[in-house]
């Protein structure tokens, strides 16, 4: 199974995508960050949970967690 997300607002705090179809089990999870003028430099995949979504955070140079703007790729079974 293959989902896909465009611009998808990260909170500070972190985001679970909006996953619509039935996982087993989640395999990969691509990210890309936007240049929405924040200060995000990097997105993470903070766990891979096949019932709520996976977990994605922004980061600033320094580590700190920021809000961000993502495209994703989910793929599963």
């Amino acid at each position: 199974i293959l989902e896909r997300f465009n611009d998808i607002a990260v909170s500070s705090a972190g985001t679970r995508l909006p996953i619509t179809e039935t996982y087993r089990n989640l395999v990969n999870v691509g990210l890309t960050l936007q240049d929405d003028g924040g200060t995000a430099i990097t997105a993470k995949v903070i766990d891979k949970d096949a019932t709520l979504g996976p977990l994605v955070k922004c980061f600033t140079s320094a580590g700190t967690a920021t809000t961000g703007v993502i495209d994703a790729t989910v793929q599963g079974y």
